[in-house]
């Protein structure tokens, strides 16, 4: 039986979709990537999606579409067999619910930081108020550890890795 093909759809740009990209890649999965340029485009394909919940990134594998991107990366890592990326046991696993709750609040303060621009003239202070002491703890968290939670990879790590690449590039110097 043929496997069915994988198809992700995201904007033009680095995103919530980058992680799923990095996970597809480590899992050796073959994919296409359906990049949205114009609103108009993503619009007309947006009625196709066979989902209650059509949004991006969505995830399309045969006829079955997965939206939000927590849902693809646990789709993706059942579809693989993978599930040793979720952890070794049960404490690894809530370990790694708790870091991915630090990372969305760490880039919930980030985006504020970026989107707001009564913010931009006093980036430097909010860095150091807001994002430096979360970074702190995570760096505090992850010593002596090959990754976050441990010696193995984890789901986790996908997710550090694009908040850590986003926030080196676009804060500040």
């Amino acid at each position: 039986m043929a496997e069915a093909s994988i198809t992700l759809g995201y904007w033009g740009m680095q995103g919530l979709a980058e992680p799923i990209i990095k996970l597809l890649e480590y899992l050796g999965l073959k994919y296409e990537l359906k990049v949205y340029t114009t609103c108009e485009g993503w619009t007309a394909d947006k009625a196709t999606l066979n989902n209650p919940f059509p949004n991006l990134p969505y995830l399309k594998v045969g006829d079955k579409v997965i939206t939000e991107s927590g849902a693809i990366a646990y789709f993706l890592i059942f579809h693989a067999n993978r599930t040793d990326l979720f952890g070794a046991n049960n404490d690894e696993k809530v370990q790694a619910t708790a870091i991915g709750g630090v990372l969305t609040d760490l880039g919930r303060d980030f985006a504020a930081l970026i989107m707001d621009p009564s913010k931009h003239a006093e980036q430097d202070k909010y860095f150091e108020e807001k994002i430096h002491p979360r970074l702190a703890r995570l760096n505090t968290f992850a010593a002596g550890k090959k990754f976050i939670i441990g010696d193995n990879l984890n789901l986790v790590d996908f997710a550090i890795y694009q908040t850590l690449y986003v926030i080196g590039k676009a804060g500040p110097k």
